[in-house]
């Protein structure tokens, strides 16, 4: 079985040029399968997205809200911490103001 997931991360690897294109492009990626691509996506992002920024979201927390992902993205782009009681239409206007 290890080597069965060695060959795989070694397949997904040749496939990140791909990636790049189509997140370049204005696609989203959506990686799925049995095991975790935290390594594989942490490395093609200090390797590949080398132009700007990126945002790594731990899904997998109970504590991780859509909420809570909006304001701390929000809260990056202004360079200011937003309240915690900030609603979504405020996270908006918050950022276009910035823009």
């Amino acid at each position: 079985r290890v080597a069965e997931r060695v060959r795989a991360m070694a397949r997904l690897r040749l496939q990140q040029p791909l990636w790049h294109l189509l997140l370049r492009s204005g696609f989203s990626l959506l990686l799925h399968g049995l095991g975790s691509k935290r390594r594989l996506l942490s490395d093609f992002a200090h390797s590949a997205l080398t132009d700007g920024a990126v945002v790594v979201i731990n899904g997998w927390l109970p504590s991780v809200t859509a909420h809570k992902i909006l304001l701390a993205a929000a809260s990056a782009i202004t360079g200011r911490a937003l309240p915690k009681t900030t609603s979504g239409a405020e996270l908006l206007s918050s950022v276009q103001q910035d823009a």
